[in-house]
């Protein structure tokens, strides 16, 4: 997923100072995952030591899938859409949850020792794809795509619910700290004594 986050990054980049090369350095790399960690049906491989193993990692098709769509929002070529369908549609073969909705952290394994054997879902990562399927459902036409990220949201929501306004306000700084916000303030308290964190 590491190479997902810096192709994005290299995206952003790009948007910010119209500077060719890290499109160029982006597309490269979003290129390679394609090429040699992408499977025939749009899983993606965690590394090239596992590259014929079964193991798939969630959290790596969601960032590829991410990449694709950040790609595709640029320059709209077809392929990169293609490949954010591709492995879309792979983690809802895969990972996605038909009985309680959301998306597992990886699938499972008869090899799997100790905890591995505990299925998880990640927050940010199902957020993430719920934000990739809301895209494909715009540029794909396809409702589909819209139910399943609706359902991956009120999968959450039982859990965060009581959190109320301070769950908003915290989801919206993650996400401007994600997409490639340098710095920004939060205020608090601690006791009777007013804080703020800059970063």
């Amino acid at each position: 997923d590491w190479n997902a986050v810096a192709a994005i990054a290299y995206f952003r980049a790009f948007e910010l100072f119209e500077d060719k090369t890290f499109f160029q350095k982006a597309s490269q790399i979003v290129s390679f995952l394609a090429k040699e960690r992408m499977d025939e049906n749009g899983g993606i491989f965690h590394s090239e030591k596992i590259k014929n193993s079964k193991l798939f990692l969630f959290k790596d098709c969601a960032w590829f899938a991410k990449a694709n769509l950040q790609a595709y929002q640029i320059r709209f070529a077809p392929e990169f859409l293609e490949n954010a369908q591709k492995t879309a549609e792979y983690c809802l073969n895969h990972f996605w949850d038909p009985k309680n909705k959301g998306f597992w952290d990886k699938k499972s394994d008869s090899f799997d020792l100790g905890l591995l054997n505990f299925p998880l879902k990640s927050l940010p990562d199902n957020l993430l794809m719920a934000e990739c399927l809301l895209k494909l459902s715009f540029f794909k036409k396809n409702q589909a795509y819209h139910k399943t990220a609706m359902q991956t949201f009120r999968a959450f929501l039982a859990t965060f619910e009581d959190q109320g306004l301070q769950g908003v306000l915290f989801g919206q700084t993650a996400v401007l700290l994600r997409d490639g916000l340098t710095e920004t303030q939060l205020v608090g308290r601690i006791g009777n004594e007013a804080k703020a964190w800059q970063f």
